[in-house]
């Protein structure tokens, strides 16, 4: 539960999310498309639930997530070492966020939305994330480009040339929650959202996205 996968060289990567006990996972499995079997793969730096991942210029990245049954939500970001076996910390988000979307568009990887965990909340609400960064490999650093229109975590994401979807997902302000039906779409050349996009049919929350021609 609240895992993610990535496929990799190979290999279909299983990465971190909960048990069925609900502890949180440092654990990482791969799949062999060749043998058809199973096996584990070394572990996270940090344990991490609820975590996003993508494959970015030859190496997988695990962005965020929370670390503990209470909430403890992440900034932090590694990424595997595929001829060493081994997770490298990498630079820090600008803050932390869980149930983000990451995507690689036009040879950058973006981060977008999630939520954050507002302690001071009775019993701690998490509170849906607007801002979208991407990553300056030269500086090392992650910087803010334009905001989501509707902050939400939890949503699909697919990539289309220079254009990146956001489908779905929950949006939670206040402690008001609602699951959502609209759809956005960032033109990273322009660095804008597009305007006009239909929404779903009815309000979908963790959608699972994809491309085909």
């Amino acid at each position: 539960m609240s895992l993610q996968a990535a496929y990799l060289n190979g290999y279909i990567y299983a990465i971190g999310g909960q048990d069925h006990k609900q502890r949180i996972l440092r654990d990482v499995e791969r799949y062999s498309i060749n043998r058809g079997t199973w096996e584990y793969s070394g572990s996270l730096s940090s344990a991490r639930a609820g975590v996003s991942v993508c494959v970015y210029k030859g190496r997988m990245w695990a962005v965020g997530g929370y670390c503990h049954k209470s909430g403890v939500v992440l900034d932090t970001v590694e990424a595997y070492d595929e001829e060493y076996g081994n997770w490298e910390m990498m630079a820090a988000m600008r803050f932390p966020r869980c149930f983000a979307n990451v995507a690689v568009c036009q040879g950058h990887m973006y981060v977008l939305g999630g939520a954050w965990l507002d302690a001071e909340t009775e019993c701690g609400n998490f509170s849906s994330v607007y801002d979208v960064d991407v990553y300056n490999d030269a500086n090392k650093v992650w910087q803010g480009v334009t905001a989501l229109r509707i902050g939400r975590h939890d949503a699909g994401l697919a990539v289309l040339g220079p254009r990146i979807y956001i489908v779905g997902g929950k949006h939670c302000d206040d402690g008001a929650i609602r699951n959502l039906d609209t759809v956005e779409c960032f033109d990273v050349e322009k660095d804008d959202w597009v305007d006009g996009v239909a929404p779903l049919p009815l309000p979908l929350l963790g959608p699972g996205i994809t491309y085909t021609k």
